[in-house]
């Protein structure tokens, strides 16, 4: 299964990359990384509920237990990646030197 949500995500099939598109917009991005952050979403003035109903019709977003998160597994995966792509374009790293077999982290590597 994740060597299928990996194939998936690195064909950056025209869906994913007009997700990228949408991301870009600031009422979305501020959304997204406070989703992704963990930031409480409930006490920005600058966000609407127009804005969240936007990513939720989208299916970006969908509201969860406490808050509102990711829509679907993929999303979580991708979203992140297209945030981030040309950070890690410069980076100059092979990003899966700092995963272990089992798909943590390895943070003692990120000290070296």
């Amino acid at each position: 299964m994740e060597q299928i949500k990996e194939i998936i995500i690195q064909r950056r099939d025209v869906h994913l990359n007009q997700l990228s598109d949408k991301l870009t917009e600031p009422k979305a991005a501020m959304i997204i990384q406070q989703v992704i952050t963990g930031e409480s979403t409930d006490y920005n003035q600058n966000i609407t509920n127009d804005n969240f109903q936007y990513l939720i019709d989208l299916d970006l977003i969908r509201i969860g237990n406490d808050d509102y998160e990711i829509a679907n597994p993929i999303y979580r995966e991708v979203i992140p990646r297209v945030l981030t792509t040309n950070l890690e374009q410069v980076l100059g790293q092979n990003p899966m030197w700092y995963i272990n077999t089992n798909g943590k982290l390895k943070i003692a590597v990120l000290y070296i």
